[in-house]
């Protein structure tokens, strides 16, 4: 089983929807597979929590799944929110999701899951509603994303606990041909806010630094501290007095104390996305031992 990370912020995925009747007019001659060792992937799907396995099936009616493996496709993409499979804290509930794979196995397919955590759309309300909620706060206006926020440790914790419950339901169906990790972004990519283009959810959105919630200010302030261990160290290096590291907070371009902060802070900021991006990879590695 192969692991990938969604790194672009726009991404193409190719649909084949081709109506039922229009459909039922089509003819293959023959069957076109892919090459030795390629897969070809059509996607995706993203069904509200709740979605019934009749819309379920009528969805992939509509979308001639029956064509699907003459035309040399090997798997289907999905998106797998986690507001999808547990709908109350502690209660998992895979069977939407079951009936897609119900689906894929009786056409001859495999299924790309697109994990997504900590997005608008994809963490449970109860979650956010609860007090470990913790969404990314930008430094330009000082407001809150609808997206989790990395920095938060709850997050980290129910990353390492829901993954885990997802691979113990799917892991010896055998089904999954590669899954594909959302770690955050507006969709689920491995970025900051930028935009969600209307349906990831109705919050503030926009390019910039996210970085201004309480725990990433603690963070970058931890992470200042094991580099530079004293506060006059780090005065001497910044060009700037310090007296605690308590007193720095994340910054803008033209608020840096000087260049070196800025760089620091950039190298900061970019490695705590590579740090995330190393704790979803560990998990589901873990949780997957075996590749198919």
């Amino acid at each position: 089983m192969k692991l990938f990370i969604r790194l672009e912020l726009f991404f193409v995925t190719v649909t084949l929807l081709a109506g039922a009747a229009y459909a039922a007019e089509l003819t293959f001659p023959e069957s076109h597979a892919a090459g030795d060792g390629l897969t070809v992937t059509f996607g995706a799907s993203n069904f509200a929590p709740g979605t019934s396995r009749e819309n379920v099936e009528a969805f992939y009616k509509n979308a001639s799944v029956d064509l699907w493996r003459n035309l040399g496709v090997t798997s289907w993409e999905s998106y797998v929110r986690w507001s999808g499979f547990e709908p109350e804290r502690g209660r998992w509930d895979f069977s939407m999701y079951d009936a897609e794979c119900d689906i894929l196995e009786r056409h001859g397919l495999k299924w790309i899951p697109f994990l997504l955590i900590g997005m608008n759309y994809a963490t449970p309300d109860w979650y956010q509603k609860s007090d470990k909620n913790c969404y990314y706060k930008c430094l330009e206006h000082n407001e809150y994303s609808g997206v989790q926020s990395i920095w938060n440790p709850d997050l980290r914790s129910q990353v390492k606990r829901v993954i885990p419950a997802f691979a113990e339901h799917y892991r010896d169906r055998r089904v999954i041909e590669s899954v594909l990790l959302g770690i955050t972004g507006d969709f689920g990519e491995a970025i900051y806010p930028v935009t969600g283009g209307g349906w990831t959810g109705d919050y503030h959105q926009h390019q910039g630094y996210w970085c201004g919630d309480p725990y990433a200010k603690a963070d970058f302030r931890a992470w200042l501290k094991n580099r530079y261990k004293t506060t006059d160290r780090l005065s001497k290096v910044w060009g700037k007095s310090c007296d605690a590291f308590d007193e720095i907070e994340p910054f803008l371009l033209e608020n840096a104390p000087s260049e070196r902060a800025w760089l620091d802070f950039v190298e900061w900021y970019r490695g705590s996305m590579n740090d995330w991006i190393d704790l979803w990879m560990k998990t589901t590695r873990e949780a997957f031992p075996n590749p198919a």
